[in-house]
């Protein structure tokens, strides 16, 4: 039996589609312009009261490019690489899953009202805003430039931050085995601090969702933070700590070696320590 050309047609525009989109890593305006009926939607935490800041229109008027995509966002550097733009994926969420969406902006409202220095947060937008006239200048991966009304979006502006990977990396090729220890001690310094304010992170990734900025470690993720009383500290010890050793320690024995062990013996010195006031 001979296949139809019209089979050959539509595979070979399916392969097309496939390509193209992971060419542009699946970004498409439609994906982030917030739906129009964000505002009906109940027990939805949306942040009225939150002050734009000055610097926004400034920042957002220039160009933004295509950097990466996270698991709620996709994130954009600006021309001057001095500010990142997060638009949020709402084709993840809507309809289907509302829970998920509401738990991403209870944490960004968190994040903006609690932690805004330790997450470099100027600015956050969770209801489209008409008074925003502005249009966004956005450039894909392949070069491409879309346009993106800032009364039709929702959005978080944060500082740009220095990933961890590779400020410790530089310290490595600097031969600065102090300084990349004193990094180390910062990042759970951080940790430290946000849970004495009640917070635990869904994804503790200290390669992946932190950053630095001149000496300051921030967190770059706003969208997985819980304010939960049940997430006690021996939850934090024994569970967030513990994820944090398996996704920063594989990566030190790797690239950064001289560190491992270090940075190991720090956090199991932290656990220990914990434990043993509990049990005394």
């Amino acid at each position: 039996m001979k296949v139809k050309p019209l089979f050959y047609s539509l595979l070979v525009v399916a392969l097309m589609i496939k390509g193209y989109d992971k060419l542009v890593d699946g970004f498409y305006l439609y994906k982030v312009r917030a739906p129009k009926n964000l505002l009906s939607i109940q027990q939805l935490p949306l942040g009225e009261g939150i002050a734009h800041s000055s610097v926004t229109s400034k920042a957002l008027a220039q160009p933004f490019y295509y950097l990466a995509s996270g698991s709620q966002c996709f994130v954009f550097l600006s021309l001057d690489k001095k500010f990142i733009l997060k638009l949020f994926k709402y084709n993840r969420w809507i309809p289907a899953n509302l829970e998920g969406l509401r738990a991403t902006y209870t944490s960004c409202l968190y994040s903006m009202q609690e932690l805004a220095q330790e997450t470099a947060l100027i600015d956050l937008q969770l209801i489209p805003n008409p008074c925003y006239k502005q249009t966004l200048t956005l450039y894909n991966r392949l070069g491409c430039t879309y346009k993106l009304p800032l009364s039709s979006t929702a959005f978080i502006l944060q500082s740009y931050a220095q990933p961890i990977p590779e400020a410790l990396l530089g310290l490595k090729k600097a031969h600065q085995d102090e300084k990349a220890k004193q990094l180390i001690n910062h990042m759970l310094d951080y940790l430290l601090l946000r849970r004495e304010k009640g917070f635990t992170d869904k994804d503790p990734n200290l390669l992946s969702n932190f950053g630095l900025i001149e000496a300051r470690v921030v967190s770059l993720d706003v969208g997985g933070l819980i304010k939960d009383p049940k997430k006690d500290l021996p939850y934090f010890y024994g569970h967030e700590l513990e994820k944090v050793k398996r996704k920063l320690l594989p990566w030190l024995r790797r690239y950064y070696p001289e560190l491992a062990d270090y940075a190991g013996k720090k956090i199991q010195d932290l656990q220990n320590d914990f434990f043993k006031q509990v049990l005394s």
